[in-house]
């Protein structure tokens, strides 16, 4: 028994398989070394990816939403620069009541919307200020009688302003339409008419469908009053949306302000009851709000796989720190457990016995000291 407590095959195994108080200090100092760097840097993986991630949704719905505010800006624009009507002369007069249709007729052909189009009269000694002296509907003359639009509040903006007038309508039937109503100047900048337009937003639906936000993003349009009027699901338009924070925020925050210049998005329910991110933008013409929104359920998918992957990193990171550091614990016990084992031979009797310690450091020297 005396003769197995002095080999080296037993003090190995009770270095290496019985529990060791040194081993156990190695290997828990070298695990906290790495670990604790490892989760702090795992942590801070999650965060900035899941921050990098929320910004980059944000940025692409507030830039899909200026693209699309843009494009029904230029679209308006086209459109009421067709109304604007300068004539070649000085007189306080109409445009000749015969050239009136052919004039309507261009305007019509140029834009597939417009459903109806009349000039009103502003020259009292020619016509009745306030009534039309000519309607297109559907591209065709309207019989009379002809409308009073005198207390209409297109034709008294112009009227007031010398300007182009916009406002969105709800007709009897539930269909919205955009009214635009324009002056029409002569030499001496005088109105000697309006003219006013009816317009499908047929246009502004198109512009909507357009829209393609990753797999299930979409956009639409809504009044200042808070109600849908153009949306990709035909079953939401009329629906109010007034509460909902996009919607809002569209609607208040001033598109200078400071604390509205930084990329921004909201997380919410939507009209139909689905989580979604989303933002808005105004569309200062009309007072219409465009509203981006992108289910959370898509958007997260995502980042979910990125975590993911940070967490399997971080565990195949921390078995690996686990076996390498029980690898160097052993690495650093073994001389020791052999410098033990030979105070063990030499103290049993055998001064013939030497060390052979080829560690370069402060356990080569204590097994020379031993030897001598």
């Amino acid at each position: 028994m005396k003769l197995f407590k002095t080999s080296y095959w037993y003090w190995t195994w009770k270095t290496f398989l019985l529990p060791s108080r040194l081993r156990k200090k190695f290997t828990t100092a070298f695990l906290l070394s790495g670990l604790i760097p490892l989760l702090l840097v795992g942590l801070a993986s999650l965060y900035l990816a899941n921050r990098v991630h929320r910004i980059d949704i944000a940025t692409l719905e507030e830039s899909v939403s200026i693209q699309l505010r843009d494009a029904i800006t230029r679209s308006i624009d086209d459109i009421a620069t067709s109304f604007q009507l300068d004539v070649a002369y000085d007189e306080l007069a109409p445009i000749n009541f015969s050239e009136q249709p052919r004039i309507l007729q261009t305007i019509a052909e140029r834009h597939f919307s417009i459903r109806e189009l009349s000039f009103i009269c502003t020259t009292p000694a020619f016509c009745t200020v306030g009534k039309e002296t000519m309607r297109l509907v559907e591209g065709e003359a309207s019989a009379p009688p002809l409308l009073d639009r005198s207390k209409s509040s297109e034709f008294q903006a112009v009227r007031t302003l010398n300007r182009t007038y916009l406002r969105t309508e709800e007709t009897r039937s539930g269909i919205h339409v955009l009214i635009i109503a324009a002056p029409v100047i002569n030499q001496r900048t005088e109105i000697v008419g309006v003219i006013r337009g009816e317009l499908d937003l047929d246009f502004i639906q198109q512009l909507v469908n357009s829209v393609k936000l990753g797999g299930k993003g979409y956009a639409y349009v809504i009044r200042e009053d808070g109600m849908v009027i153009a949306h990709p699901n035909h079953e939401n338009i009329g629906v109010h949306a007034a509460d909902l924070p996009s919607v809002r925020d569209a609607f208040t925050a001033h598109p200078l302000s400071p604390e509205h210049q930084g990329i921004h998005n909201f997380v919410y329910k939507n009209i139909t009851g689905e989580m979604v991110s989303g933002t808005g933008v105004l569309v200062p013409e009309t007072k219409w709000g465009v509203i981006v929104e992108w289910p959370r359920a898509e958007t997260e998918r995502l980042i979910g796989i990125i975590m993911l992957q940070i967490v399997l990193f971080a565990l195949l990171a921390a078995i690996a720190f686990f076996i390498l550091s029980g690898v160097l614990a052993f690495r650093i016990i073994a001389p020791i457990a052999y410098l033990t084992q030979s105070a063990n031979i030499i103290g049993s009797g055998n001064f013939n016995y030497r060390t052979l310690v080829k560690t370069g450091d402060e356990l080569e020297d204590l097994g020379n000291h031993l030897n001598t």
